[in-house]
């Protein structure tokens, strides 16, 4: 108002958070709307509130995250409702807190995870493909952008201080934010591990692993606390993981967790929507840990059998430990889609593995008997594995039922489409492995103690496929056709159009140039690998491998002193015809031998790597160089193929 302005003005002030509210704080509800209707009734022409902005230190809209940015808190739920992006159950069964004072802790954790299911439904059903959605974002482009990084970073930092973030990333480095111009991740199966910590002996073909789950983000939910996590000891070595002590403090920190944990909306629908599964898994996991975690074979006969009377009995005296099992697969799949959903938003798909076997001690096996070569003592009479090969001189003895494809066809293969659309809503694609056994698999005697003796044995084969077409239309499959493959398995793989994979490690050896794993003879409708979790890494392998097959791949990739071997390897794969190259992250970083994930054939010490920290700066431009030179980075593609 100017100085010279001789009107006398009266109005109110009450801060957008003070206004009436069913879910804990003052929003753009009709309450505030009323409001304004309520000023006009006594004659106010003015409204004073407080900043607008996301609150930070000490909840104060004065210590706000952005000068620009809105307060999420603000924003209707209602109208969420109304838009379809979330239900009214889901908003009235949240804790938001009680009484007439805003309760910012419950708001921090039930609001945002409110907010990101809306979000989710919002890319779901396209809102955020609208003009008016672009519209806003090319509006605001001058902090926008800036703010939304802020904040996921933020997050990825359980909320410290950007003073406290990684140096490249603190400072601002352009290559530290840099995208490493990859569109595919693809990781190991992430189920429960089991036998020898193996992903692929796991207790369940659908259920997720509890050892993947963010401790920090049930802290978020108001479950644990800080200090619940810190001060405990995970591991000494933070190259490596120590499983035993994993398993000890997650399973005591998920157990206090759900102790804290209140059913809501979301998690009776998940209940409800893989119950087809998930009851008898919580089943097995409770039952198992009743018996001191023995396999389900040593279980007391009744429970062996699954007689319906005791396993009744079971489920209401141990009700809570079933719970429990529920609460954690809720958990877990919650944070899995999360991720997901994060990483799909970014341009990046996830390829996912299944083992193409289920473990004896799983619950697969001890509900569906009848699908695999039991016997009516529940005993296995054939055994899966592979010949001797590369990795061992008397073969692999993997020790997993074989499937009764004959019973398997009875039942019109539906174990198998389960698990199949399983997985494709898990993934955006997936290997499977040892796909060779579906036209031929090496059945062993259970008695063996070798895999020396077995014999091939005939698979499903195009049947399984195309019922799998049938019912859930085109799938993304990565085949695994490594080893001993027969033409009826290259037949097999031609008639699905399933992509192969080759394996440049597995080409420097007595085929010489003819080895269908050289860059040279690679297709276009394949997968190209440097190596794969069963291989020793690059740098590792050229320090162990043979003087001939040694110095045949350094020939090969043209290594040099100008460029680590590890990158000429990569070069090699990129520069390819393969349509698609997977590079293992341990090639990447260009580690030894220290880097391998797996050695077939032995027990213990497997499976333990981990990256000490994200991939740096150093390797993202390496990355995204490579991608850019060989049009495997997806925008360079795309302009390639324009032009």
């Amino acid at each position: 108002m100017g100085k010279d302005n001789d009107m006398r003005l009266s109005g109110m002030l009450l801060p957008i958070s003070a206004l009436p509210s069913n879910y804990g704080i003052g929003c753009f509800s009709k309450e505030a709307y009323e409001f304004v209707d309520t000023l006009k009734k006594c004659g106010q022409s003015l409204w004073q509130i407080l900043p607008l902005g996301p609150t930070g230190y000490g909840d104060s809209p004065y210590q706000s995250f952005s000068t620009f940015a809105g307060n999420p808190y603000f924003i209707d739920l209602e109208t969420l409702v109304k838009d379809g992006l979330l239900g009214r159950l889901e908003c009235e069964g949240a804790d938001f807190g009680t009484g007439n004072t805003i309760d910012y802790e419950k708001m921090f954790h039930t609001r945002y995870r409110i907010l990101h299911m809306a979000y989710q439904r919002a890319v779901t059903n396209g809102i955020t493909e609208t003009d008016d959605y672009h519209s806003f974002v090319k509006k605001n482009e001058s902090w926008l952008p800036d703010y939304a990084l802020f904040m996921a970073l933020k997050d990825a930092n359980h909320g410290k201080s950007w003073s406290e973030w990684e140096e490249g990333i603190r400072n601002r480095r352009p290559e530290a934010l840099e995208e490493a111009g990859q569109k595919y991740w693809q990781v190991l199966p992430i189920h429960p591990t089991g036998y020898a910590d193996s992903p692929y002996q796991s207790p369940s073909a659908f259920a997720g692993n509890p050892l993947l789950i963010d401790l920090w983000e049930l802290v978020e939910l108001g479950l644990l606390v800080p200090d619940d996590i810190k001060g405990r000891e995970y591991g000494e070595d933070p190259s490596t993981v120590d499983y035993e002590k994993v398993i000890a403090q997650k399973k005591e920190l998920l157990r206090k967790a759900f102790f804290s944990f209140k059913e809501d909306v979301s998690y009776l629908a998940f209940i409800q929507e893989q119950s087809w599964w998930l009851e008898d898994y919580a089943l097995f996991m409770a039952i198992k840990q009743h018996n001191e975690l023995r396999s389900w074979m040593t279980w007391d006969k009744e429970l062996r059998f699954r007689k319906p009377e005791v396993l009744a009995a079971f489920k209401e005296e141990h009700i809570e430990d079933i719970k429990f099992h529920r609460f954690v697969q809720y958990m877990f799949f919650t944070q899995w889609n999360k991720l997901k959903a994060y990483a799909n938003k970014n341009g990046i798909s996830i390829i996912g593995d299944i083992p193409i076997y289920a473990a004896m001690d799983s619950a697969d096996v001890w509900v569906n008997p009848k699908l695999f070569t039991i016997d009516i003592s529940l005993r296995p009479t054939l055994v899966a594995g592979v010949p001797p090969d590369y990795f061992s001189p008397t073969g692999q003895l993997w020790g997993n039922p074989l499937y009764d494809w004959d019973a398997m066809e009875r039942d019109g293969y539906n174990w198998w489409l389960s698990r199949i659309d399983h997985a494709m809503k898990l993934y955006d694609m997936v290997r499977i492995d040892h796909f060779r056994a579906f036209d031929t698999y090496y059945a062993i005697p259970a008695d063996a103690t070798t895999a020396e003796y077995g014999e091939w044995k005939k698979g499903p084969g195009m049947k399984l496929f195309d019922t799998v077409r049938e019912k859930l239309g085109d799938v993304n499959i990565i085949a695994e056709d490594l080893g001993d493959i027969f033409d009826s398995v290259k037949k097999l793989l031609s008639d699905t159009g399933f992509p192969g994979m080759r394996v440049l490690q597995f080409g420097f050896n007595s085929e010489g140039k003819d080895s269908i794993h050289l860059c040279h003879n690679y297709v276009n409708n394949c997968v190209a690998y440097t190596g794969t979790h069963d291989n020793d890494t690059i740098m590792g392998w050229l320090k162990s491998a043979d003087a001939k097959a040694a110095k045949m791949a350094k020939s090969y990739i043209n290594a040099n002193f100008l460029e680590h071997k590890n990158v000429s390897f990569i070069r090699s794969v990129y520069a390819s015809p393969a349509a698609l190259a997977i590079i293992p992250m341990q090639d990447i970083l260009g580690i030894d031998g220290r880097g391998r994930m797996n050695v077939p054939s032995t027990v213990g010490g497997n499976w333990t790597w981990r990256m000490k920290k994200p991939a740096n700066k150093k390797s993202a431009r390496l990355m995204n160089k490579l991608t850019t030179a060989y049009l495997r980075k997806p925008s360079v593609t795309a302009n390639a193929k324009d032009k």
